[in-house]
């Protein structure tokens, strides 16, 4: 075995007065090393999710609009909203901050907002009888629709972008082209690639997801045999690419003001002046189940969540319900006299209009 060398150190010291030599050892010649402190582990987090707020918790108010707010749209991918008013401003926001990002001016009051699928265009309905599609980035006007004769009540894309589909009080539905012509211009007027139903101002429309179909509420009630008796015009179901109804929906006892089509294509959502949301088959015009208001009023908006499994609806009583139809139970009233709303993708917020003022809150 190979020994490790020793150093030693020599000492001289008096003893008795005599010289002696110390021989003393000093330990091995390999350096010593410091042995390392034992690493620590760091703590763990004491942090804790924040609690989920309750239904009606206030999130965001914004007050950017100067006149009474006509309309709202929430973009499927949550990142911001859309909002309209009657002094021709459209205002596009960020719902959990309230940062506004952009506003663009209408030739006239803002009676409806929508965005594109892809969240890039908003289109605007307006009381000077036009629909104008805006870039949301940039804030360009890309596109004038002029084919309607009064002023435009409702505009909603197709789920797939294809189509664009205006309701207006000069009784028609038109369907046309959400894209600017190829020769440049800005201006559509009669091209429609479906047609256009004939009825009294049209304050309501819906497509199917699968794009095939729109429901849509005539505002007027029509005479039947007797001239005395009238009876309210129904929930017009329409083929894309048809000038005449598929089917009409008459379980209402007055006209509907709101109609809604379920994200998953099932069922039909409508609101009416009589009071009630009925819910309904598309196909055999069969009602599932209805809620009826506990004080007399009309229901003014209904809206599917994301998920299709509740519905909130706005009433002249001053107040937000969501409502689960599969239970038929109120699962939550919010106290607020709203105008429009608009549910977040993810089914966790609204955005509810009262006057100058949007409201989110939490479902």
């Amino acid at each position: 075995m190979k020994m490790r060398p020793f150093l030693f150190h020599l000492r001289v010291v008096l003893i008795g007065g005599c010289l002696v030599l110390l021989l003393a050892s000093c330990g091995s010649s390999s350096s010593t090393t410091s042995t390392a402190p034992k690493p620590t582990t760091a703590p763990k987090s004491t942090s804790t999710p924040l609690p989920t707020p309750s239904p009606g918790t206030i999130l965001t108010t914004y007050t950017g609009h100067q006149d009474t707010v006509s309309a709202v749209a929430w973009s499927h991918n949550g990142k911001f909203i859309a909002t309209g008013d009657k002094s021709k401003v459209i205002k596009i926001w960020d719902p959990q901050t309230g940062q506004e990002s952009k506003t663009l001016t209408a030739t006239d009051s803002v009676n409806s907002v929508a965005l594109s699928p892809d969240d890039t265009q908003v289109a605007a309905g307006t009381q000077d009888n036009k629909v104008e599609i805006w870039d949301v980035a940039s804030g360009t006007l890309l596109l004038t629709y002029t084919g309607h004769g009064a002023p435009v009540t409702v505009v909603a894309w197709s789920p797939d972008g294809k189509h664009f589909a205006s309701g207006s009080d000069d009784g028609t539905v038109r369907i046309w082209d959400p894209t600017p012509p190829s020769d440049g211009s800005k201006t559509r007027n009669d091209e429609t690639t479906g047609g256009e139903i004939d009825n009294d101002q049209i304050v309501s429309l819906a497509w199917a997801p699968d794009n095939t179909h729109y429901a849509m509420c005539p505002n007027n009630q029509y005479a039947s045999d007797s001239s005395i008796d009238f009876r309210p015009a129904p929930v017009i179901v329409v083929e894309l690419g048809e000038l005449h109804p598929a089917l009409e929906y008459k379980g209402h006892t007055a006209y509907a003001l709101s109609v809604s089509w379920s994200p998953d294509g099932k069922y039909i959502a409508s609101g009416s002046k009589d009071g009630t949301v009925q819910v309904w088959d598309p196909t055999s015009l069969a009602m599932k189940t209805k809620y009826t208001l506990q004080s007399p009023g009309a229901v003014q908006t209904v809206a599917w969540s994301p998920d299709s499994t509740r519905i909130a609806f706005t009433d002249q009583n001053g107040y937000v319900d969501l409502w689960n139809p599969d239970t038929t139970t109120i699962q939550y009233t919010f106290q607020h006299p709203s105008s429009a709303l608009a549910w977040s993708p993810d089914g966790k917020s609204i955005a509810s209009v009262e006057g100058q003022t949007v409201v989110v809150w939490h479902t």
